[in-house]
């Protein structure tokens, strides 16, 4: 390779000169969502229902409120009527429910009111449709207006996203920059490993933005894979220039100390990051965007950071030789320098000492940290996760005061008859049954259909009514029929007494998909029938995830080691390390703890697809690390036969590296937890403290005293074993 060195350099050149001109575009493909499983029966009902009524799942809330003036007098309907005139020239087809036509949408004081603009389905959230709505919209003269719904969400939500992104970006460099100075002491040194990662970045980015081209690809997978290419990029050039620096100082020849790198630290780095490759390829496993969309992010992010590790480095290495050291800095004094070898050496020796002392301790100190996620509560994405700054989120936080939640959160039944007309007689039977039946079960609060519009009348009313359905006056009625009812098809609003995620309502849709009436078949959907979905799914998928990545990593961990136990304790400590991780988003992001600190409104939930994202993640970052320690501690082991000899020296020679590693990636994923969505923010600071924790606790402590209480036990392999193992 080192006789190529300069081909290979000017390769990558031209592959990063050639991702310039789609840098500034690459966020326009990117989507926002894909928080649901688009397979499940809930997004199957819901494309049945806009091919059915002709209506999107989306729909825009105006809230209007005057402590002064009562919904009774007609100036404020009026007021209300004429603010939303205008929309009669918007681009597409829509429908307004006017507060006056359903009481649910008056607050209990009369002060409160809302509209409900329903739109046609395929209606996309951009910004320019939003503004042409915003445009149309009228400024009452007595009320106070404010806007919101699933359009300006979403819009807001991936705005928010691409400036969390620019803005982790800018912070993560010049911190960046000062922990490469502190680790190499040396300006070439550190500009080597920064230039290689934004080589690496723009290439990710840049194949992300083409694959975004053909395929749904979520905007937060671009987030991820900016922190996770930008952070693995930096450790595997600090390993390998590390590695090379000290292979250089041993044996003063370049093509030797390369040669010696590749076999070492090169060698560490393919395994470390077949390990990412097959946590992140779990994801794939899932039938949610968002998590696939992760997944491919991921699988590029290791293979082009394991292809510039394995080949750009050594070629640049090979053209600097000597001259990676040159304009040495000195930052610290040597007693605080990350690189301070004797310091880890004692250290480990120490826990030798006392290792049942130092286990029992760190196991314990562990387990504490991480004891919140016991009461962990999921739920998916709402406005919520936007900073209270936000449009969406005042609205949604106004309307969670004064209305309830679950008025706009319905659970959705399409009932379908396909042989008679929805309203023939039998059918009214079966849907005046049906919604009767339900109306007694205590988890059901209110009922909309065109059987339970009016309390006052019975079976024989509502027969009488649909068989002189032309001759139909009542207002209310005539609006829900319009909005409710096609020829074979009719929708039934069930409101649930309890929260959308609790485990009643999602209890209460298995209930209802359960019942099959006469003559009809049913279909559910709505926000709790999409959060019961996706939680059957995540709940399926995530153990064969889980058990998939242990086999896979078991096995690639006793190919590097040869032994039966190392890979089994690795395997444990990243658990270890992903439990405290969990514990830390339960105790933040849902208890609210330092929420003034880390500058958000704690949604008092965990993002359902967040710990999957981060198991993924966090697995195979902390193997790295394992990877990386135990190689260092194995190359002693077969030069000595000493256990506890090895441990120390392995630590030795390698705690600083690991160390200096896990505080860049720690520094990167801390820079996106300064991030305006909440999502993002839970994202990077959960990574980051799994990323500590792990340098800290479990590496520094913990696996030195479980490999003294092991012993020889460490590297035992049957000999049946060695035989058949390349």
């Amino acid at each position: 390779m080192q006789k190529m060195k300069w081909v290979i350099l000017a390769l990558w050149l031209a592959a990063f000169i050639a991702c310039l001109p789609f840098l500034p575009k690459i966020m326009q493909p990117f989507e926002l969502g894909g928080f649901i499983d688009t397979t499940a029966p809930s997004a199957q009902a819901a494309e049945s229902l806009n091919k059915t009524l002709g209506f999107s799942d989306k729909r825009f809330i105006i809230l209007y409120q005057n402590p002064a003036m009562n919904i009774a007098d007609a100036k404020y309907l009026q007021e209300i009527r004429d603010s939303l005139s205008g929309l009669n020239q918007l681009s597409i087809k829509h429908f307004i429910i006017y507060p006056d036509l359903n009481p649910a949408q008056i607050s209990r004081d009369k002060h409160a009111a809302y509209a409900v603009i329903l739109l046609a389905g395929g209606v996309e959230s951009n910004n320019n449709f939003i503004m042409q709505f915003k445009s149309l919209l009228k400024k009452p003269a007595d009320l106070s207006m404010q806007v919101g719904g699933d359009p300006i969400f979403l819009n807001e939500a991936k705005s928010f996203a691409q400036q969390d992104l620019h803005h982790a970006e800018w912070i993560a460099l010049p911190v960046v920059i000062i922990i490469m100075l502190l680790v190499f002491r040396s300006i070439i040194a550190a500009d080597l490993t920064i230039i290689i990662g934004g080589i690496s970045i723009s290439l990710i980015l840049t194949l992300l933005f083409f694959i975004a081209q053909r395929f749904s690809i979520s905007l937060f997978a671009l987030n991820i894979a900016t922190m996770l290419g930008l952070g693995l990029t930096l450790d595997y050039s600090l390993f390998s220039v590390s590695r090379f620096r000290e292979e250089l100082a041993k044996h003063n020849n370049t093509p030797k100390a390369i040669s010696s790198t590749k076999i070492t630290a090169g060698k560490s780095i393919l395994f470390s990051g077949l390990s990412l490759l097959i946590s992140m390829s779990t994801l794939l496993l899932f039938k949610i965007n968002l998590l696939i969309s992760v997944g491919i992010a991921g699988i590029i992010v290791v293979i082009i950071s394991l292809g510039i590790a394995l080949t750009l480095v050594p070629a640049m290495l090979g053209i600097l030789g000597n001259n990676i050291n040159a304009l040495p800095i000195q930052l610290l004094p040597k007693k605080y320098q990350l690189t301070h070898k004797p310091f880890w050496q004692l250290l480990a020796n120490k826990i030798m000492h006392y290792p049942i002392t130092f286990f029992v301790i760190t196991a314990l100190v562990l387990l504490l940290l991480g004891f919140p996620f016991i009461h962990v509560k999921f739920n998916t994405a709402t406005p919520d996760i936007l900073p209270a700054s936000s449009e969406s989120r005042q609205v949604y936080d106004t309307f969670k005061n004064i209305f309830n939640e679950n008025d706009i959160s319905p659970i959705l039944v399409l009932a379908k008859s396909p042989q008679n007309t929805i309203l023939s007689s039998k059918n009214i039977d079966a849907l005046y049954y049906f919604t009767h039946g339900l109306s007694l079960d205590n988890r059901v609060s209110r009922m909309y259909s065109v059987v339970t519009l009016d309390p006052r009348l019975m079976l024989p009313q509502y027969h009488s009514i649909y068989n002189l359905s032309g001759a139909i006056t009542n207002a209310k009625l005539k609006l829900y029929l319009q909005l409710s009812t096609r020829n074979h098809s009719t929708l039934i609003s069930i409101i649930s007494h309890y929260p959308i995620n609790s485990p009643e309502t999602l209890d209460l849709v298995n209930k209802i998909r359960h019942i099959h009436p006469d003559n009809m078949t049913i279909e559910v959907s709505g926000a709790s029938a999409i959060i019961k979905d996706v939680i059957d799914n995540l709940k399926t998928t995530f153990p064969y995830a889980i058990l998939l990545t242990i086999i896979l990593n078991y096995f690639l961990l006793l190919f590097l080691f040869r032994s039966i136990l190392l890979p089994l304790k690795a395997i444990i400590m990243n658990f270890l390390s992903l439990f405290v991780s969990y514990g830390m988003l339960v105790f933040i992001f849902q208890d609210g703890h330092f929420q003034q600190l880390l500058n958000f409104q704690a949604p008092g939930f965990v993002e359902l697809t967040l710990p999957i994202i981060i198991f993924c993640t966090v697995f195979g970052i902390s193997m790295d690390y394992e990877i990386f320690l135990l190689t260092r501690i194995k190359e002693q082991y077969e030069k000595t036969g000493n256990n506890i000899e090895s441990v120390a020296m392995g630590m030795q020679r390698c705690g600083s590296v690991i160390t200096s590693a896990a505080i860049t990636l720690a520094v990167v994923c801390l820079c996106f937890a300064t991030a305006k969505v909440v999502l993002i923010k839970a994202l990077g600071l959960g990574t980051a403290v799994a990323v500590i924790i792990d340098a800290t606790l479990i590496r520094a402590l913990l696996v030195p005293a479980t490999m003294r209480l092991l012993g020889n036990w460490n590297w035992y392999l049957p000999k049946w074993l060695d035989k058949i193992l390349p």
